[in-house]
């Protein structure tokens, strides 16, 4: 069941993360190709998602977790990939996503 959940929910956060990556690497370079895989990756999302909520109760719990891992896996890649600039407050934002995501886990567990 754990294991599931994991795996799921990995593919979750990798399937949420690529649309916002593809779609600015789109703006730059208009292929479309990248639109494609965009849609592709949010259709994977969907099922994923249907997955981890028919398979657990905490939806509460878990749909923020993915969020948070989403929001923050995103942002590393836009400051990894393209070279985007933060500045203090976006550290402090990604700070207490992190926080947040620990907190959920926590609770969680319990």
């Amino acid at each position: 069941m754990k294991l599931s959940l994991y795996f799921f929910g990995l593919i979750a956060i990798i399937t949420a993360s690529i649309p916002p990556i593809f779609m600015k690497k789109y703006n730059i370079t208009k292929n479309i190709n990248l639109v494609i895989f965009s849609i592709i990756s949010f259709v994977i999302c969907v099922y994923t998602y249907s997955k981890l909520f028919t398979k657990n109760n905490y939806i509460s719990i878990i749909y923020p977790i993915l969020h948070l891992l989403t929001l923050i896996w995103v942002a590393c890649f836009g400051i990894l990939i393209f070279n985007e600039k933060i500045n203090i407050y976006n550290i402090m934002g990604l700070g207490f996503a992190s926080v947040a995501v620990i907190l959920l886990s926590i609770s969680y567990n319990k």
